[in-house]
Order: C-alpha cells, then structure tokens, then sequence
C-alpha cells in the first residue's frame, strides 16, 4: 500500500520501520509529517470505509503538494520524475484519477500548429 503512495519502507527490528523513498516532489519533514500522521490515522481494524477516507486524505495531500505548473525544476527532478513514473503500474493518472500524461499523434500537433 504504501510503495503505491510514493513511500518506500522496510521493517528494521521489532517495532521499527526504514523509510527509503519518500514521494517525489516533497520534502523530508512534510513526508515524515504525513506518514506519521497515516499511520496514526490507519489502525488496520478500522472500518474499510475509515481507511479508504484516510487513504483519500493522502491522495488529497499528494496533491496539494505535488508539483505545479510553472514550478521550476531542475534537471535532475525532471529526470527523477520521469524514472518514477517509468516504474509506476498506472503512471498516467494523479491519485484521484485526473491525467498526467496524455498521448497527442503527430498528425494533431500539425493540425494545430496548420501544418496539414
């Protein structure tokens, strides 16, 4: 589940977790706060509908604190972005389902740009 939100983790010892990736685009406090704050949030006894809510919470947080439009970036981010989403099983949308890549033949760009 969480490798799915951008976490990577692994368990080191008996009561304690390793944290080897954080989501893209945050940064180590801000990712430290919201996993601590999931999983405070996510007692796996809780209802499915408990821990879907806090999973939406999650995706509603990536959101706000993901990269915007007109974000400057720098080389390195932009490749480091692109490699995640290469190993993502569905790279092509956010969390809530809207699109991140979108696929535009070259017969529509020249369309646009009148170079039919």
């Amino acid at each position: 589940m969480f490798l799915n939100l951008g976490f990577s983790i692994e368990t080191f010892g008996d009561d304690a977790l390793l944290i080897r990736e954080i989501p893209l685009g945050f940064n180590i406090k801000t990712s430290k706060l919201i996993f601590e704050n999931l999983i405070e949030e996510l007692d796996f006894k809780l209802p499915k509908e408990r821990f879907e809510l806090a999973l939406d919470e999650l995706a509603s947080r990536s959101c706000k604190a993901a990269i915007k439009a007109n974000d400057m970036l720098m080389d390195i981010e932009v490749s480091g972005l692109v490699n995640q989403l290469k190993g993502l099983n569905e790279p092509y949308t956010c969390p809530h389902g809207r699109p991140i890549i979108i696929k535009i033949s070259k017969a529509e760009i020249e369309k646009k740009f009148n170079r039919t």
